[in-house]
């Protein structure tokens, strides 16, 4: 068999070999014809007067034609050559890379960010989404060219770099990396997505988001730079200007190295092997957070096959942190530990079987999920496996006890967070002590397996006094995220995987059970309200029924939408159409999950236009910052079990693109 598949691995060389020699790709054709042009017409065009002032020599006169159709003919095959000459001009200056550059005009700061902004969610937003992840190397390599076009190199001297990958945690690991290297004195910046509330947020530089001047500043230069070095193989290549999601990328490592940031920490977008941030040679170290289930039609429906994409940061010779990983059916809450199995044994059969399968699509299907189900790994084999294949060193980090803590709170509440908080502190300790080569990284090469994957126990010397204080005052917006006001409590968390949910939950109600506790011995009468929202590719059942079980009075479930009026949403929601969608589809349907789980009793549920509506009727108008623009429509009333409510529990989940419309109606100037 392996002879076999030899000769057809040979013979499928030698075809492509001879295709390539018969047929000339259509590139290569284009460039000869060009090149030929322009040579025939740089002589055409000298020898155009020549020729017009022969036609009407006399000794021309004698010739087999007459002078004026002589003269016709040359005028005719003059001005032909002259229209060849102008296109191939047009065509050399397209391929010298040379555009003019559009001379704007001096804006006003809040003006210039609108018009970034505008741009991003228009021209470059017709782009490649981040969500069409290409299952190839082409997207990491244009990246590299985007690069080298705005003049940066794939690793800056002088800035190192921390990515970080995973489905679950892997923002709140990167801003407790930023928060304890910011505490130990270095210049930090940090990109993460997608934002809550405003572009901007995307890119920060010690802790906070860069001001509107820097971001349109910067955006300008980044945008007229790449604008300046298309060509036109970029172009047919579709590789002109990045999307929405690079051009982001690539606006942050260039602000990072314009601010002279010591260290640049990158969160991973989507999967990691094919994510727009995965261009990095040599990074200083890499983490994987925890994995789960999400974006299943794009990495894979099982956890070894996501594992695969989220292992795609490794690089050679740079070490790489992770934390315990767990295998488990999706769509389930019970973690399971299968034998872990080699798809080797399999793979003949397999074979055969999708040969014989091949005209019945439902029934290969079928085996097809079989096949999956028995040729997978454990997680944790499949990134100790492909550490070994790029010579990566792996390390694991077990959570931080409360204990080893000392009573200090982390800034990002759940416990979920301790995990996340000792990987960040293992992947910061190899940063600090890289240069002193304190920290050692002997075991890249060794195969092991997974039980011999070294453990970095986070002792009490890691935990130094700038460490701790990094933990403490981590702040990550719309991530377990509490806001007390007189009469209101809201519970803030952009969870939509079922785990995520599922820990919400726990987070909720133990958050919440201790405040109804102390307003209850004061003869206080609590009430909770859900607002609710997911994007439209998830199954809304897997995550409502984490929530059925919180004690709930009224659901209200609403888009991601600020505001039913444009006057009432920023530029940084430029993307929702407010008059050619039906907003409310989603919401609906979510809706009718939730009552089909509870049945038809109480708590009921309520579908809102937008997130401003929705507030104002859990909250029954206490918040003075949520207030609903005349006209609108006529709110739902009260029921009556809500009414005389001394205090509201109000719990937002779901989905961080909802988190943030009600950040910026609670807390219009979070960023500045």
């Amino acid at each position: 068999l392996w002879s076999y598949r030899y000769v057809k691995f040979v013979i499928v060389i030698l075809l492509v070999l001879a295709l390539d020699l018969v047929r000339t790709p259509k590139q290569k054709v284009n460039n000869m014809l060009s090149r030929r042009c322009v040579s025939l017409t740089s002589n055409a065009t000298k020898n155009i007067s020549t020729v017009l002032a022969c036609v009407q020599t006399p000794s021309c006169a004698a010739g087999p034609f007459p002078g004026k159709l002589k003269f016709q003919l040359a005028s005719n095959w003059a001005s032909r050559a002259e229209k060849v000459a102008m296109d191939s001009e047009a065509s050399s200056n397209m391929a010298s890379s040379k555009v003019p550059r559009e001379e704007k005009p001096a804006k006003d700061t809040e003006t210039s960010y609108n018009d970034a902004v505008a741009m991003l969610h228009t021209r470059l937003r017709s782009g490649e989404s981040p969500l069409k992840v290409r299952r190839d190397a082409q997207k990491v390599g244009m990246m590299r060219t985007f690069l080298r076009r705005v003049g940066l190199q794939d690793d800056p001297k002088g800035l190192d770099i921390i990515h970080i990958s995973g489905t679950k945690g892997k923002g709140s690991t990167c801003a407790f990396c930023e928060s304890i290297l910011r505490q130990h004195g270095y210049r930090t910046g940090m990109f993460s997505s997608p934002h809550m509330n405003e572009t901007r947020e995307r890119i920060r530089i010690n802790g906070k988001p860069i001001s509107k001047e820097m971001f349109a500043r910067y955006f300008w230069e980044v945008y007229s730079k790449l604008e300046q070095t298309k060509t036109r193989e970029a172009i047919n290549m579709k590789g002109g200007m990045p999307a929405y999601f690079n051009f982001t990328v690539i606006m942050a490592l260039y602000i990072f190295v314009k601010e002279n940031v010591n260290v640049g920490i990158f969160e991973v977008g989507l999967g990691g092997e094919f994510d727009g941030t995965n261009f990095f040679l040599r990074p200083t170290v890499c983490g994987v957070a925890s994995l789960g289930y999400d974006h299943l039609s794009i990495l894979g429906e099982t956890l070894d096959q996501i594992a695969w994409h989220k292992a795609g940061i490794f690089k050679t010779g740079c070490p790489a942190v992770t934390m315990e990983q767990y295998d488990y059916p999706p769509q389930t809450n019970a973690r399971v530990f299968p034998v872990v199995r080699t798809a080797s044994v399999f793979s003949q059969v397999w074979s055969l079987l999708s040969k014989v399968l091949w005209p019945y699509p439902t029934i290969a299907a079928w085996f097809s999920r079989l096949w999956r189900w028995f040729s997978r790994r454990h997680p944790m084999q499949v990134l100790l496996d492909r550490a070994v294949e790029r010579k990566c060193p792996l390390y694991l980090a077990p959570g931080i006890s409360q204990d080893a803590l000392q009573g200090v709170e982390l800034g990002i509440s759940g416990k979920k967070q301790f995990t996340n908080a000792a990987l960040a502190v293992q992947i910061c300790k190899i940063v600090r002590n890289r240069a002193g080569r304190d920290f050692s990284i002997d075991t890249a090469n060794k195969r092991m397996k997974v039980a011999d994957i070294p453990r970095l126990e986070t002792s009490s010397e890691d935990l130094d006094q700038a460490t701790v204080a990094g933990l403490k005052s981590c702040y990550w917006p719309g991530r377990t995220e509490i806001i007390r006001l007189e009469g209101i409590t809201y519970y803030l968390d952009g969870a939509h995987t079922c785990e995520s949910i599922e820990n919400c939950a726990h987070w909720f109600k133990e958050e919440a059970g201790k405040e109804r506790s102390e307003l209850e011995k004061k003869n206080g009468k609590v009430i909770r309200m859900l607002v609710f929202n997911i994007t439209k590719n998830r199954n809304p059942a897997n995550l409502i029924q984490h929530l059925t079980n919180c004690e709930f009075d009224e659901a209200a479930f609403t888009p991601n939408v600020m505001s039913t009026v444009h006057s009432g949403n920023i530029i940084d929601h430029f993307d929702t159409d407010l008059n050619h969608r039906d907003l409310t589809a989603v919401p609906r349907e979510n809706a009718q999950v939730w009552e089909a789980m509870l049945g038809r009793q109480s708590p009921s549920s309520h579908v809102f236009p937008c997130v401003l509506h929705a507030l104002s009727w859990v909250t029954q108008g206490r918040d003075p910052l949520i207030k609903v623009p005349e006209p609108t429509a006529t709110l739902p009333d009260i029921p009556q079990s809500c009414l005389g409510a001394t205090h509201i529990q109000v719990l937002v989940t779901g989905s961080l693109l909802l988190v943030g419309p009600v950040l910026g109606l609670l807390k219009p100037d979070f960023n500045d």
